[in-house]
């Protein structure tokens, strides 16, 4: 069967240029703040009134793709994710594109299923914000180094330090790192709680609960920290993930 994830392509690619967006729209308010102090109302009034309608612009761009990407994007991909997630768990047409190969495992019993699932979506999140913080860690170290530096620098415009403060400690820069750090951890104890339920032979009622009881604590860590994981990040590492997933599916002998 040849791989297919329309989920993806129909929510999560928009989600990602949502995000992205959002992003860009942030840094370029960041930059016509910085340009809005050294701009001369006297000297050049055209340029001063395009700089700062454009940075009121920017900031509402801000504020709109914001609200969009945590009030629509973002629950409407995971809603859709989490209908094909129980549809190959209850091998069920919950949504009319299901995906295809995505999830791999051939448990006997939907609770099963539901547990091979969530063990295999944990490993992939885990490793994927794994990568993502370590190439996030050097950028904003970067990042602090920079304001450190400007905030200590004597003789700077203090309207240059509020933004620079402004733009480090946002939600687009050290909330979503620190928020993803939260995030990785909850997905290793997902993964950990999980793959006991496996290793330990734990049965049926038990099971069961536990299993949804894991996938409640996985999908609401999502909800609450509002992060996407990497698509770039997640091709990269796919291939090393699948045959690590294949070695732990024989281990745990969920297949038989």
């Amino acid at each position: 069967m040849s791989k297919s994830d329309p989920v993806n392509i129909k929510y999560y690619i928009p989600l990602e240029n949502a995000s992205r967006l959002s992003d860009v729209a942030f840094f370029l308010s960041a930059v016509l703040s910085i340009v809005c102090l050294y701009v001369d109302k006297a000297d050049f009034p055209i340029l001063y009134a395009v700089v700062n309608v454009s940075f009121v612009l920017a900031v509402a761009a801000v504020f709109v793709s914001g609200l969009a990407v945590k009030l629509y994007y973002f629950p409407r991909a995971e809603d859709e994710r989490i209908k094909d997630f129980l549809g190959h768990a209850y091998q069920m047409d919950v949504i009319s594109d299901q995906s295809e190969a995505y999830y791999n495992n051939n448990a006997r019993t939907a609770s099963e299923r539901m547990g091979a699932q969530l063990l295999e979506n944990s490993l992939f999140s885990k490793e994927i914000a794994s990568k993502m913080l370590k190439g996030m860690s050097v950028r904003y170290a970067i990042y602090f180094l920079a304001w450190l530096a400007i905030a200590l620098t004597r003789n700077v415009d203090y309207g240059i330090i509020l933004v620079a403060s402004q733009v480090i400690f946002a939600e687009q820069v050290f909330a979503k790192f620190i928020r993803l750090i939260w995030l990785k951890a909850r997905f290793e104890k997902t993964y950990e709680q999980t793959y006991r339920l496996f290793f330990n032979g734990v049965t049926g009622k038990r099971f069961h609960c536990a299993v949804v009881e894991n996938l409640v604590f996985y999908e609401t860590s999502k909800t609450s920290a509002s992060i996407q994981l990497s698509s770039r990040v997640f091709n990269k590492v796919n291939p090393k993930l699948s045959a690590d997933w294949d070695s732990i599916r024989q281990k745990l002998k969920i297949d038989l």
